[in-house]
């Protein structure tokens, strides 16, 4: 990781992006590209957008795997005061019991029981049943979500929504 001051780091890990957040207040991108000094010594800062957006993702999808939390919402809000845009995790899976409990806690739960319930092939209902209740991870990509979103009129900024607020849980 490189800060936009100059500091390098060797490895991304939670306790340098908190002390970045705490003691630098410096943006940062994950490269492994050399930096530039012009003749006196002196860093040329040439990170464009591009690499701090990028860079931006990379640390908010390492803060998740982590499942750090607070300090992944920390960041976002760092990045927003200098001017960036705060980014979301790319979240394409998520346990069946985190897709159980959001789909409770947003009150679809019974919904997506009821509709697999009325599903006239009875091949298809067991295949969906045993999904639903065995699965060890839902997969944003299954035909069933697809299925489910369109029974449950969500558009995929909904199911994107849903996958992220599950894999917190």
């Amino acid at each position: 990781m490189i800060t936009k001051n100059g500091t390098e780091y060797k490895e991304l890990n939670a306790n340098i992006i908190s002390d970045i957040i705490n003691f630098v207040r410096s943006p940062f991108i994950v490269s492994d590209r050399v930096l530039e000094y012009d003749e006196n010594d002196e860093l040329i800062d040439d990170f464009t957008d591009d690499e701090v957006n990028a860079g931006t993702q990379e640390i908010i999808n390492y803060l998740h795997e982590l499942k750090e939390y607070d300090l992944l919402d920390r960041y976002n809000s760092f990045v927003s005061e200098l001017g960036y845009e705060a980014k979301e995790p790319k979240v394409n899976k998520i346990t069946l019991r985190q897709a159980k409990l959001i789909l409770n806690e947003l009150g679809l739960l019974n919904s997506v029981k009821e509709f697999i319930s009325q599903i006239q092939d009875e091949k298809q209902r067991a295949r969906v049943e045993i999904e639903f209740e065995y699965a060890n991870d839902i997969f944003k990509d299954n035909p069933l979500i697809t299925t489910l979103a369109t029974a449950l009129n969500l558009d995929n900024a909904k199911i994107d929504e849903l996958f992220l607020k599950g894999s917190r849980l």
